[in-house]
């Protein structure tokens, strides 16, 4: 089937099929008159109560931003131990608990850790007092109730260091598919390896790295919150 890496192989071939099975929706172009329509029908809807987006779950921010609409890219900058990722959790933790599905790609921490700061969190416990085991009964009863608050939750965690942009392009087509996500969060891009390297600066691969999470966005409709 020709060569290349494996995941830029499968990316290419999951893309065709997924194609093959959108094009009667997506695949043809529209005229100016549909798209006036399709405007109208939007406006109708935000009028009836609609989201423009995904709302972040922040008062101010959504007052701002109007949240995290379908086919964009979101990216959240700061310095590092800035809370970034202690901010897009909390995101996700409030569309969670409105029944939204998303997905986590974290390239940073394991599954675990993040799980950790989720409970701790919900429990509102500070994480020091469990990684000391300096954690009293009711304590421990706090976090168990967090962690069976956590189960419910309709997210999905993928923990990949090297993360490539193929490779996220993949997972979000499998998961959109079988598991009907509406949002992700990747922490972070700087993380993302490119699917090929020529010697580019460090500069233009998180350049090209960035426009094809765009793309995957894109493709997909789902809303990214980058880090």
């Amino acid at each position: 089937i020709g060569g290349g890496q494996p995941s830029e192989i499968r990316a290419k071939y999951e893309s065709q099929i997924f194609r093959l099975g959108e094009e009667s929706v997506t695949g043809k172009p529209i005229t100016s008159q549909e798209l006036a329509g399709l405007v109208m029908d939007k406006i109708d809807r935000i009028g009836n109560g609609e989201h423009y987006g995904l709302p972040f779950g922040f008062h101010d921010l959504d007052r701002v931003f109007l949240g995290m609409a379908p086919k964009t890219v979101t990216l959240l900058a700061g310095r590092p131990g800035g809370g970034k990722t202690k901010l897009a959790i909390n995101v996700a933790m409030k569309l969670a608990n409105e029944g939204k599905r998303g997905a986590v790609f974290s390239l940073e921490m394991a599954n675990e850790e993040l799980g950790l700061r989720m409970a701790c969190a919900i429990s509102g416990i500070e994480s020091q007092l469990v990684t000391q085991n300096k954690l009293d009964e009711n304590q421990n009863r706090l976090l168990n109730e967090a962690c069976n608050e956590l189960a419910s939750y309709p997210i999905y965690w993928q923990d990949k260091p090297g993360l490539k942009p193929t490779e996220l392009l993949a997972s979000l087509r499998r998961l959109k598919r079988h598991n009907a996500i509406e949002y992700a969060v990747v922490d972070h891009i700087l993380l993302m390896q490119p699917d090929v390297r020529h010697g580019r600066s460090r500069n233009d691969e998180v350049g090209e790295i960035s426009r094809m999470v765009k793309l995957a966005a894109k493709e997909t409709g789902i809303p990214i919150l980058a880090l």
